[in-house]
């Protein structure tokens, strides 16, 4: 990153944690280990590295995504199940899922029947 984007970066996040404190926002500890993470692609390069720094969300694992409705929260939830499903195309097989849970009820009489 170059040193007038890095400080554009800083001085954004010096705003936010003056307006909002300093547990707004925090810098994540990078990926320093050699296995790699068992994980599911976004299908969108770069969410997935600013999601988790491993290349998608980690298998095995719950992950929340939250935002505005419309925002493409349950978009991106089929995208990610699309994507687990084409990496293993005999996953049924391995007693693996994937789950969707509309939590917040955005889907009701458009997407899910009951």
């Amino acid at each position: 990153m170059g040193s007038r984007k890095r400080k554009r970066l800083e001085s954004t996040v010096a705003t936010i944690q003056r307006r909002w404190g300093q547990k707004a926002l925090r810098r994540g500890r990078p990926v320093t280990t050699t296995t790699t993470i068992p994980h599911i692609p976004t299908g969108f390069a770069a969410l997935d590295q600013a999601l988790s720094g491993i290349g998608g969300i980690p298998r095995s694992r719950l992950t929340e995504l939250l935002g505005a409705p419309t925002s493409g929260m349950a978009t991106l939830a089929l995208k990610i199940i699309a994507n687990a499903q084409a990496i293993r195309a005999d996953a049924a097989r391995r007693g693996m899922a994937a789950l969707r849970y509309d939590a917040g009820k955005a889907c009701r009489g458009q997407c899910d029947p009951g």
